[in-house]
């Protein structure tokens, strides 16, 4: 699940890689005031966090294909629970928003809201709680980081077993539901 194999049968990317694909997928957004953050390599696919460059709050999540070297919006609790740019991720998926899905995406007109808060009723410290609950009965001997990234909506922690990084799972910051990410595979490497 977590380790896996490389599904494309393609090498890692590089940090460098991941980089200029999540460039190109924020230019075309056309969206000022993002960059990039935290950087991570796994061998099934790169995973970038994009930030706010004014707030420092992180924004959104994007996974680049190894094979294909293409940034997207990454599935699951960066599409669920972002209340921010979950619908500017969305639109970018469906290119300029003009087609059969646009009766289902109502108001997505590329427009992100400024007025969306980071603030959740579940703390930093509250999410690292239930992300090791759900690690200790799950994943047998693993370790909830102790740096959550806050998103406005949810909050995202890499876990440890043996003392090395072992893959991802994201906290609800309104519910603390978690949700596990199974779609990195083996660790490789990261940056800041």
């Amino acid at each position: 699940m977590m380790g896996g194999s490389n599904i494309n049968n393609v090498a890692p990317l590089t940090i460098d890689q991941a980089k200029a694909a999540a460039e190109k997928y924020i230019k075309a957004l056309d969206v000022s005031g993002l960059e990039i953050g935290e950087v991570m390599i796994f061998d099934n696919n790169a995973y970038v966090v994009v930030k706010e460059t004014e707030s420092g709050t992180s924004a959104f999540e994007l996974l680049i294909d190894p094979a294909s070297q293409i940034a997207y919006p990454e599935h699951g609790p960066n599409m669920m629970w972002n209340v921010k740019y979950s619908g500017l991720n969305h639109q970018y998926m469906m290119g300029t928003g003009n087609g059969m899905m646009q009766g289902m995406m109502d108001g997505l007109d590329g427009t992100v809201p400024g007025t969306v808060s980071s603030a959740m009723t579940v703390t930093p410290e509250q999410a690292i709680e239930y992300a090791q609950t759900y690690l200790t009965a799950n994943i047998s001997s693993a370790t909830a980081a102790n740096d959550p990234i806050t998103f406005y909506g949810y909050y995202t922690l890499d876990f440890e077993k043996d003392g090395k990084v072992a893959g991802m799972l994201s906290v609800n910051g309104y519910s603390g539901q978690v949700f596990l990410h199974t779609w990195h595979g083996t660790f490789v490497e990261e940056t800041e």
